[in-house]
């Protein structure tokens, strides 16, 4: 269903010439729950792609995280890419981590986090996910689970303030 839903949101992009040319935008699914991060130059064009988004069928709940402005350089998502795989790499080195759960995005040098995973779960990657050199903030789209049994509810975009560091 997400693969399906990521897809669908694709083609709504690319068949808006005006979204297609000018925004920088990307669409990540996980359990029907989307995230939806980049750059859109207007607020009536950052509305239209939300509300495409939310018709796409099984589409559960959308987030956000699209900001106004021109589309951001090609190096700020090499960046990107790069604290994603830093982030994904400390998932799965984490023992108590089981990294199939989560799904890892992030924009602008912030941090998104989705899954389905028990509190304890979504503490320990937000942490190690802060912990990582270049994070400037950590977002947190969990549904949690009670221990292996899914009592889903969205945690929403649980923000804190900046990741402290020593």
């Amino acid at each position: 269903e997400d693969q399906s839903v990521e897809i669908k949101a694709g083609n709504l992009i690319r068949g808006d010439g005006e979204l297609t040319q000018q925004s920088h935008i990307n669409v990540t699914s996980y359990n029907q729950v989307v995230l939806v991060t980049g750059e859109t130059p207007t607020e009536d064009m950052r509305t239209r792609l939300i509300e495409m988004v939310k018709g796409i069928e099984k589409v559960r709940t959308v987030h956000n995280e699209v900001t106004s402005g021109a589309p951001s350089p090609v190096a700020a998502r090499s960046k990107d890419s790069w604290l994603t795989t830093n982030v994904k790499g400390r998932i799965v080195g984490a023992k108590e981590l089981s990294a199939i759960k989560f799904k890892v995005v992030t924009e602008a040098a912030t941090v998104y986090l989705l899954g389905m995973v028990t509190q304890a779960e979504g503490t320990l990657a937000a942490q190690l996910a802060s912990q990582t050199p270049g994070v400037l903030r950590v977002v947190k789209l969990f549904e949690y689970q009670s221990r292996g049994r899914a009592t889903s509810r969205p945690s929403g975009a649980a923000r804190g303030p900046p990741p402290v560091r020593p």
